[in-house]
């Protein structure tokens, strides 16, 4: 076997592992134990628990409606919910008034403003209001199913009781342009990765939309350039405590407004992540708790250390190898070829009509080009208010009766 190949086959393991070979590993073990144990449905607690549901915005006046809607449609104890928005501003920020007699509708809302310093810094800020055991912090554009609370509740609860809980993000899809689309089939398949990982209690892809994190073990984030999500797993994980996934927990958000948004949303998702790992994983940490260390390495490190440049290796060596006059080579150099068009026709002409089935690969592409330039601007020393922009989504839509 030429050296050309040895390249490519590695770096076509590399990236089946990340994305078939771990998630499908992880599936069929928990399927056969859920097999052989099945589980029972999770009871009610007898007594629900106080939760805070904490709302990070900045320039949010208009989801304050739908937002608080949702928050009044959820089934779960009214006496037993604190809503507490915490609105980041900064001289000059003319939306903060906008914020504030949106929310003049809604007496049972609770607001603390804070400097604009990101979202790491407010949510730092605002540990020191929160009382009670649990606390829900969700995105002001993402609205929470009428179960998803109690779903996450009775889950956390559950023996050895939970660190954080997560759930179901789900895309309103309503016009969704081609690359938004395939997003919706990637979600997927991310959702059943988590759902896999919480059978191990070591859930590592929850996010901002929902996240129910016991109060009492809410760390301070030492690093303002770090997603508080990623953070805050990291910081559960390394202590032991389950993080858990449920998909009853079903939060439903608006798309990007178009493709080169949710390019730039990816890119700083990346640039926040690393920046997490970063402040928080030390060597000490991945001796005491080497399995989460895996988990973490698995789905986190891989996809942005190792997957982007396995994808150029696996293009420039297959098409090294076709040169050559291997037919099989020059097959895979063909649809590679292919997926590389179709990340660059999503770029610059999102509106082409393409196949269904099609779009997975050239959003595949896509997605880790942003995730290298996230990557680039870590390694580059970037801040986070250089990094940070306001992405722009499709119109967020009241949903449920």
């Amino acid at each position: 076997m030429s050296i050309g190949e040895v390249i490519f086959w590695v770096s076509a393991f590399l990236v089946a592992y990340t994305y078939l070979f771990y998630p499908l590993a992880l599936g069929a073990i928990a399927g056969v134990v859920k097999w052989l144990r099945p589980q029972k449905p999770l009871p009610d607690p007898a007594v629900w628990p106080e939760v805070t549901i904490l709302i990070p915005a900045y320039k949010e006046a208009e989801s304050v409606i739908p937002k608080m809607e949702a928050l009044r449609r959820l089934d779960y104890p009214r006496e037993k919910l604190r809503i507490l928005w915490v609105i980041s501003t900064h001289e000059g920020d003319e939306s903060l008034k906008a914020t504030l007699n949106a929310l003049k509708e809604y007496p049972e809302a609770e607001y603390l403003v804070v400097p604009r310093e990101g979202k790491s810094a407010a949510l730092n800020r605002a540990r020191p209001y929160v009382q009670t055991p649990l606390t829900l912090i969700s995105d002001a554009n993402a609205l929470p199913a009428p179960a998803s609370l109690k779903a996450a509740v009775r889950l956390m609860l559950r023996p050895p009781e939970a660190g954080a809980v997560g759930g179901f993000r789900y895309l309103l899809k309503e016009g969704a342009l081609p690359p938004e689309a395939a997003e919706i089939s990637y979600l997927h398949w991310e959702n059943l990765l988590r759902k896999w990982e919480s059978f191990f209690d070591r859930s590592l892809g929850l996010g901002g939309e929902f996240f129910l994190i016991r109060t009492e073990w809410w760390p301070e984030i030492t690093s303002l350039g770090s997603g508080d999500d990623i953070y805050f797993i990291l910081d559960l994980g390394f202590r032991g405590k389950p993080i858990r996934y449920t998909d009853e927990a079903i939060t439903f958000e608006s798309p990007s407004v178009d493709i080169r948004t949710e390019f730039l949303r990816k890119s700083r998702i990346t640039y926040n992540v690393l920046h997490g790992i970063f402040a928080r994983v030390k060597g000490s940490d991945i001796a005491r708790e080497p399995l989460f260390f895996f988990f973490l390495f698995s789905h986190k490190l891989s996809r942005y250390f190792i997957v982007p440049p396995a994808l150029v290796l696996l293009f420039i060596s297959s098409s090294i190898l076709m040169l050559q006059g291997k037919i099989i080579y020059t097959l895979l150099f063909g649809l590679q070829a292919l997926a590389w068009l179709e990340a660059f026709v999503f770029l610059y002409m999102p509106y082409v009509k393409i196949p269904m089935l099609l779009r997975v690969p050239g959003y595949f592409i896509l997605a880790h080009l942003a995730q290298a330039v996230g990557l680039w601007r870590f390694l580059k020393g970037e801040s986070v208010t250089q990094v940070w922009q306001r992405i722009q989504r499709a119109p967020l839509q009241v949903v449920g009766p």
